[in-house]
């Protein structure tokens, strides 16, 4: 399945992101907001996006909890071999997945993908490395 986002970039060809499978990803075709955050103010080209620091981004609930001095050794020492590192999720709190940016530090646009009912089932960062013709 080829994801592509509506400002043309091309997210990617994949058959599961997340254990779901393709046909429940719904359209990829909202991008996430913030609550101060209004599309009609972007220009062509423009997008709100999530901020990376340090090439890492990651996936978490607010909830989460995390211990600054321990990053190194359970994340970035981790993401030196590897694409991502996920924490767990505990009793009290849910799982963190930590990924390498696709461009280091910056910022990116954030999509969702819901069902047919509203539910959402995925979220893509795209980190642009590849143009809206395909081209890395």
């Amino acid at each position: 399945m080829a994801l592509t986002a509506p400002n043309g970039h091309a997210l990617g060809e994949c058959g599961a992101l997340g254990g779901l499978q393709a046909e429940h990803f719904g359209d990829v075709d909202e991008m996430t907001l913030r609550p101060d955050e209004d599309l009609g103010l972007l220009g062509e080209g423009q997008f709100y996006g999530v901020g990376v620091d340090t090439g890492t981004a990651a996936f978490m609930d607010a909830t989460r909890t995390v211990i600054e001095d321990q990053l190194d050794e359970v994340l970035f020492i981790p993401l030196d071999s590897r694409f991502s590192v996920e924490l767990p999720s505990t009793e009290s709190e849910p799982n963190l997945i930590a990924f390498r940016a696709g461009q280091g530090d910056g910022s990116y646009p954030v999509w969702i993908g819901r069902t047919d009912d509203g539910q959402v089932v995925c979220v893509v960062v795209d980190f642009q490395l590849h143009s809206a013709d395909g081209e890395a």
